[in-house]
């Protein structure tokens, strides 16, 4: 996990639109999707519900949402462990 996977899915999350958070961040819509998918792959878990119409944030996708707009760097990667614990919890 990278801040730039961090800044990727806050921008993701906040204006629920891939496109909205790639021009918002000045960069390619496939660079943003791209960084998302590594991300959830890092995780294990899906972050995202996505539809032709639709951006929607998974329960773990609020909780990592909450973590990660309120962590400051250095304790960013304890986001990851707490991502991870609750799709332990949430899958069976």
């Amino acid at each position: 996990m990278n801040t730039f996977q961090l800044t990727c899915f806050i921008a993701v999350a906040n204006t629920l639109s891939f496109a909205r958070a790639a021009e918002n961040l000045h960069v390619t819509q496939p660079a943003v999707t791209h960084q998302i998918k590594v991300l959830e792959q890092e995780l294990g878990v899906p972050l995202l519900h996505r539809s032709t119409r639709s951006v929607t944030l998974t329960p773990e996708g609020q909780t990592f949402l909450e973590d990660a707009k309120s962590a400051d760097l250095p304790s960013r990667a304890m986001i990851s462990a707490r991502c991870c614990a609750l799709a332990a919890a949430v899958l069976p």
